[in-house]
Parts: C-alpha cells; structure tokens; sequence
C-alpha cells in the first residue's frame, strides 16, 4: 500500500512503546519474546547466585527480570480473579510467564526441577504473588490510577458512568461503565479493567488514597485469590 509517496508493506508484528503487537491484533509473540529474554537474563540470574547474598540476589532479579514482566503488564495480560466462574479460564500468556517465573525462584531458593517442590507453596511461603496475582494488582492500579488521578483523559471520560437514578448509586459504589464488548475476543484493558474493578469490594473501589488502595488490593489479593 503506498501512503504520502511512501509504501507500507504489512508486517507479522509491530514494535510500540516496548511492546510487539501482531498482526492478529493480541500479544502471543510479544509474550513469546518476553519469555526468551527472561530466559537469558534467568542465565545471568543463575550465573551469580553463589557469588552474591540471597538478599542482593532478590534485588538483581527484581530489577533485571520482574521488571521486565511489571512493564506494561496490564496491557497483555488478562488477569483470573474469578475463580468460582468455570466460563474465565486461565490466560495462556500468563501460564507462559509463570513457567519461567518459577523457574527464577527454583534459582533464587536453591530448589530444582526434579525436587518436585510445589511452587504455589513456595510462593505462599515467601509471600511471592504469582504471575496471575501481579496481573490482578497491575490491572487494579492502572484502573485506580485513571479513575482517580485521571492518568488517561481518554479512558476516565470512558469508564465515566452517566449520573442517572441507577448509575448515580453504582457511582457512589466506585463501579465505573464497562464498555460494550463487541466479540468475544474483545478483551483487552479497556474491557477488562472496568470489569474486574467492578468486581472488587465496595471498600476498596471508594478508597481514593493510593498507598491505602495499594495495601488493601495486596490483602485482598492474599486472601481471595489462590497462588496459581
């Protein structure tokens, strides 16, 4: 195709703002490339374990590796938090990440994989949350985050309910509109976020004081969501 003198040949992905987005319009390949790079720094990870304190050792795979998976992880991920509906499976990208994930605390705790050690103990034990649980708190932040702070006009404007009889009560609530959902593939932030937010209890959606909302979603997420 040629635009303004210039020819746009199509392409399998596209890199924006550190994130693949594919052709298919979902994010299998930039989780794909996030996994092989986690990989490689997990070789570096593994490298320096018995040269270093297991306290600097948490630190270097918090900034060289976590990081990696915290960036932009409510965009690629979508979170299960409801876990007595059969009809919200696990996402496939998250099942991925945690793959690898437990494989940086096999490092970290000097397990291996033919010790057979129950990983969800594991992460329970050290208070660890799983890749599905980070995606549950990164989603809720981002939501907080625009909601409250208005971190993005165009989605406040968007969650924003009309001040109606009913809407009026879900808005002293702090339940915000969910967008229409076209197709079932639709399923991205702009739809998930409000939806998992309404799901969350009243007390926490009404707090508007971020170090607060921080503690409560961990405490909830500690206690109504398992370590999977």
């Amino acid at each position: 195709m040629e635009v303004g003198g210039e020819i746009l040949k199509s392409k399998e992905s596209e890199k924006l703002l550190g994130l693949k987005i594919s052709s298919e319009l979902n994010w299998s390949t930039h989780v794909d490339e996030l996994c092989y790079t986690l990989k490689q720094r997990l070789g570096m990870i593994a490298r320096i374990k018995d040269r270093v304190s297991g306290e600097k050792l948490q630190m270097i795979s918090e900034a060289i590796f976590m990081s990696k998976v915290r960036y932009a992880m409510s965009v690629y991920t979508k979170p299960k938090y409801e876990f007595n509906h059969l009809e919200q499976p696990m996402d496939p990208n998250i099942a991925k990440i945690q793959v690898v994930h437990n494989d940086l605390l096999r490092v970290i705790y000097g397990k291996t994989r033919q010790s057979h050690t129950n990983m969800q103990k594991l992460r329970e034990e050290h208070k660890i949350m799983s890749i599905n649980q980070l995606s549950i708190y990164h989603v809720a932040m981002d939501m907080f985050n625009i909601i409250n702070n208005s971190s993005s006009d165009l989605l406040h404007k968007e969650f924003k309910l009309e001040t109606g009889r009913y809407e009026l009560r879900r808005l002293e609530d702090g339940q915000v509109k969910v967008p229409e959902k076209m197709k079932k593939s639709c399923t991205g932030f702009g739809y998930v976020g409000p939806k998992m937010w309404n799901y969350l209890p009243s007390h926490i959606r009404k707090t508007t004081i971020r170090a607060i909302f921080k503690e409560k979603m961990k405490d909830w997420i500690w206690e109504f969501i398992p370590s999977v």
